[in-house]
């Protein structure tokens, strides 16, 4: 795992806070996979990585 990745997962974290107000807790709940996947495939920007996160979090509480 890169140190990239970590530096990515703690950006989309913040991102995530400033969205919710909530601390790590969206990120946390995140599955790893979820997440390796949108940086090492799809290469998502932290901001579109927390937006995705934000729209499955609305879907899963449907």
């Amino acid at each position: 795992m890169s140190e990239n990745y970590f530096t990515w997962r703690s950006a989309v974290a913040e991102q995530a806070k400033h969205m919710t107000g909530l601390e790590n807790e969206m990120v946390d709940a995140a599955n790893d996979q979820v997440l390796q996947d949108q940086y090492f495939y799809e290469q998502l920007t932290p901001q579109q990585a927390a937006e995705r996160l934000m729209q499955n979090h609305k879907a899963a509480a449907r």
